[in-house]
């Protein structure tokens, strides 16, 4: 199966507006974007939620919750004041292999073809919002032969939330005020 990554985070903004998929765009031009109902049942979206939820945020539910190092467990997400909901994913992969000799012409040298990268493509997918809040932005980081989804893309998908809150499109709940901001300047 073909899948990019606009089409993973389309079919998730598409569960996150129970069953409604707006195609998109990289630039609006003023009109209203057209709307398909694909007549998914609430139930079903709703479940669907709270799966991707449950991955990101049950100890026990899935892959996508924390990183292992020995006995100890780090959440992938720590970004506080915000909802994830999420899915890793491990996509299967051919060898990247080149020819040395390789000018246009296959095989007119005498250096053998060698792989030079090799395993699995590393999928995270996710929805955010402010913390009780719908779903707002679908982020999907894929890293070409990278591994694990949650080990390698996880991370990633969670810079990607620190990015949005340090932009001002999430809230910076952990961000403490400046104690000295208000405080007059001495001599």
């Amino acid at each position: 199966m073909t899948w990019t990554p606009l089409h993973a985070v389309d079919a998730y903004a598409t569960i996150a507006r129970m069953g409604y998929n707006i195609a998109p765009t990289l630039i609006r031009d003023g009109s209203a974007p057209v709307v398909i109902d694909l007549s998914i049942p609430s139930w079903v979206a709703s479940e669907s939620l709270e799966g991707l939820r449950k991955v990101v945020s049950d100890p026990q539910f899935g892959t996508g919750y924390a990183l292992a190092f020995d006995t100890l467990k780090d959440p992938v997400f720590n970004a506080s004041g915000v909802d994830v909901w999420g899915k890793t994913g491990t996509a299967t992969s051919s060898p990247l292999v080149i020819d040395p000799d390789d000018l246009g012409e296959a095989g007119n040298g005498p250096l053998e073809p060698r792989v030079v990268r090799a395993g699995d493509h590393s999928w995270y997918v996710s929805l955010v919002a402010p913390k009780g809040e719908a779903p707002r932005y679908a982020i999907a980081v894929v890293v070409d032969y990278g591994g694990s989804g949650g080990r390698v893309s996880g991370p990633i998908n969670n810079q990607v939330i620190h990015a949005l809150i340090a932009e001002g499109y999430l809230p910076d709940v952990g961000a403490t005020p400046n104690a000295n901001a208000d405080a007059e300047e001495g001599p």
